[in-house]
């Protein structure tokens, strides 16, 4: 029972964040139970300072997490990204873009040859891995203005929003889009910073993918390989498992991921992770060389 009111609660917290993203208000009968339940987890006063972009950002988060809740009740032997529910890629893309500010702010800036430099250059180019919807890249292009993108993905369903998206946000100039998966990338140094959720890449090609990935960089380019944070607490170390295995990627601890980066021929590999972030991801980043 208390699991389900945890549930419960984080979509009264999503409630809230919908209402603020779209200027709204409760029903005068739903205000008082709402700001109880948020009041009580300390989270109205911080609700109550979002603007309404960071309220949707947040808001992307609580709907990933509970939309794929939801669909594990349904559909309880799914073990690959194959939602066609244009809601579900949807949120999973919002959340998906939250990871730019950190990039910005915490993992660039700790990168060497001057990286954040790079990112601002004519002919900048991020590879972006299982870009779904295409929300992180469009982000990607927001945050660095001179910087294009090349989105991949095997799923037909998620590209199909993600033109939509990327036309909608003028950035048909600047973001492609490439229906290929991973292990099949056909590249060789064309990008100074990749992005690769593992926890979409089956552990059968996990290794193909980080050496094809490896390839496509330019010299001294980085690659940020994500994974999702295993804390201390066993119910979430459990659910970080099981939300891996339900898209179909591989579990690897950091230290293993790293080896295989190593062995890849990356140099420079390291783990990023801060709580501060308030992320469910950290970083396993590797560069490759200079010569």
């Amino acid at each position: 029972m208390p699991s389900l009111g945890s549930a419960e609660a984080a979509a009264a917290l999503g409630a809230l964040l919908r209402l603020r993203r779209d200027g709204g208000e409760p029903r005068t009968e739903l205000a008082g139970p709402l700001n109880d339940v948020l009041d009580a987890l300390g989270l109205l006063d911080v609700v109550d300072t979002l603007t309404p972009d960071e309220a949707a950002a947040l808001l992307g988060l609580v709907e990933s997490f509970l939309r794929q809740a939801v669909d594990l009740i349904a559909n309880p032997d799914r073990i690959t990204w194959n939602h066609t529910d244009r809601a579900i890629l949807t949120a999973q893309g919002v959340l998906s873009s939250l990871l730019v500010p950190i990039f910005q702010d915490f993992v660039i800036p700790t990168l060497g040859d001057r990286l954040g430099d790079r990112l601002q250059n004519a002919g900048a180019s991020f590879l972006d891995v299982g870009t779904g919807v295409g929300e992180l890249a469009i982000a990607m292009c927001r945050a660095w203005p001179a910087l294009r993108v090349l989105g991949i993905d095997p799923w037909e369903p998620a590209l199909v929003i993600a033109r939509e998206n990327i036309v909608a946000a003028g950035m048909a100039a600047r973001i492609s889009l490439r229906r290929t998966a991973a292990e099949d990338l056909q590249q060789a140094d064309e990008h100074d910073l990749a992005w690769v959720p593992t926890f979409f890449i089956p552990s059968s090609v996990l290794e193909r993918v980080i050496d094809r990935v490896h390839g496509a960089l330019r010299l001294g380019g980085y690659a940020l390989f994500g994974l999702y944070v295993r804390r201390d607490d066993p119910v979430a170390t459990a659910l970080a498992d099981l939300r891996t295995v339900r898209q179909g990627g591989a579990l690897c601890a950091p230290q293993e991921m790293g080896a295989l980066l190593e062995r890849a021929g990356f140099s420079d590999v390291n783990v990023l992770y801060n709580v501060a972030w308030a992320s469910p991801v950290l970083f396993v980043v590797g560069r490759r060389g200079t010569s």
